[in-house]
């Protein structure tokens, strides 16, 4: 097992090697018997993948349907996540590099939907609105893929650029935090290309016929509260003001009392043993 290699492949030939000594090379009567296998490990922290995307990809879904109360356009945003993990899967493959916990497993699936849902969610209120009803659905579409695709190009930039000082850590918090960076790089660059190519045309097979509706509850609901309280800090500007830089007074006397150094806690069952005996010490 040496530096950068994969573990799994490691054991399959630890494994292999393990049947062939036993069935070709020991006397009769003596067996190699395993003590301590990292396999059961691997497939934990595995199934803790799986379980993270599907549950992510799930949740995603479900608030999408809550805030559009369209299933189809849902449904439009909600593909392009297993797709922007698959194009970052696809060029961490080509790089050489592994996709597993550190990598997969933290990845937030809110931030890899932005780009599709706010283009999807601009066609959806260009079509439901009947905005511009007398151009062809093509050039709806574009007009309103249009309005957003340089403001989405601009705020994927900004999102891999605050990526930008996980890439310099060195040590064991570049190995864990670098490929988690690259990860999210690779899979905003390519859920930004699903939403400008991928979501439009979607829009124009599925979203063609939508026809003009209000916003559901919980949108209006959301609205009315939130203009409620701009209303209020717009009459008492300089109270506002106040309280903002306090707020920022107050985080900036805590910034020298945070930790320096942060590691995840991994706990998946599993536990970790190393001991030093002499030579002669039997397993049991």
């Amino acid at each position: 097992m040496r530096r950068g290699e994969n573990p799994r492949t490691v054991l399959d030939g630890i494994h292999a090697k393990v049947l062939e000594i036993n069935a070709h090379y020991l006397p009769p009567g003596i067996r190699m018997v395993t003590h301590y296998d990292r396999t059961e490990l691997i497939h934990v922290t595995t199934g803790t993948v799986r379980d993270n995307l599907l549950a992510g990809m799930g949740l995603v879904t479900v608030v999408l349907l809550l805030f559009l109360s369209n299933v189809r356009t849902a449904l439009i945003v909600a593909i392009n996540v297993p797709l922007a993990l698959l194009f970052a899967v696809a060029v961490l493959f080509l790089r050489g590099k592994s996709a597993n916990l550190l990598s997969i497993g933290a990845v937030d699936f809110g931030i890899i939907v932005d780009s599709s849902v706010i283009i999807v969610e601009n066609i959806y209120r260009h079509l439901s609105r009947g905005l511009n009803a007398d151009l062809p659905i093509d050039q709806r579409i574009l007009r309103a893929s249009g309005e957003v695709q340089r403001s989405l190009a601009f705020s994927t930039a900004i999102m891999v650029c605050a990526f930008l000082p996980l890439f310099t850590m060195a040590g064991p918090e570049g190995q864990i935090f670098g490929p988690m960076a690259e990860t999210y790089a690779f899979a905003l660059g390519g859920a930004l290309l699903f939403a400008l190519f991928l979501s439009p045309v979607l829009c124009e097979l599925f979203l063609s016929k939508v026809k003009p509706r209000p916003d559901n509850w919980l949108v209006r609901m959301l609205q009315t509260a939130y203009l409620r309280q701009l209303r209020r800090c717009l009459r008492h500007r300089v109270l506002t003001l106040v309280v903002f830089i306090m707020v920022i007074a107050c985080t900036t006397t805590v910034v020298p009392m945070l930790g320096r150094e942060f590691l995840p806690e991994l706990e998946e069952g599993n536990m970790w043993i190393a001991g030093t005996f002499p030579l002669k010490t039997s397993l049991d």
